[in-house]
């Protein structure tokens, strides 16, 4: 990743985490202490629809299938939920992308449609939880 893109991620990141209290988490692989991506709530500035924030999950390939995503996406809906009262939250992913869309399947999130967003070029899908909002059962 070139090192602006980091910066820009990195004060994103941070001031999210000052307003919200919440923000992506790191994702760190237990045994090397490496980063490995990127997972957790996201506020989506320029999402063109209202509910902007979504649980995210970027990890390096080297780490795809392995549950880590599903298991982390899970643990930040709770979090959102649970902890921050939340009522709706998103995720979003390249529709072409298979394994992101099977990780939002099973996180429990419902296929909302899709639509076209900072590339015109490639669409995207969106999805939310199954289970109710804020005042509804919400157990993933």
């Amino acid at each position: 990743m070139p090192r602006d893109r980091i910066g820009r991620l990195a004060e994103h990141t941070l001031r999210q985490w000052r307003v919200n209290g919440f923000g992506p988490w790191a994702a760190i692989e237990k045994t090397s202490g490496c980063w490995i991506g990127r997972i957790g709530l996201d506020e989506l500035d320029d999402w063109p629809g209202v509910d902007k924030i979504e649980v995210g999950f970027e990890l390096h390939t080297a780490w795809w299938g392995r549950g880590l995503a599903t298991e982390a996406a899970l643990a930040a809906l709770r979090f959102g939920f649970e902890q921050h009262g939340l009522e709706r939250i998103i995720s979003v992913t390249a529709a072409a992308h298979a394994a992101a869309r099977r990780v939002m399947e099973k996180a429990g999130l419902r296929y909302e449609g899709m639509r076209y967003w900072m590339n015109p070029e490639v669409p995207v899908v969106c999805g939310t939880p199954l289970t109710g909002s804020r005042g509804g059962a919400r157990h993933l």
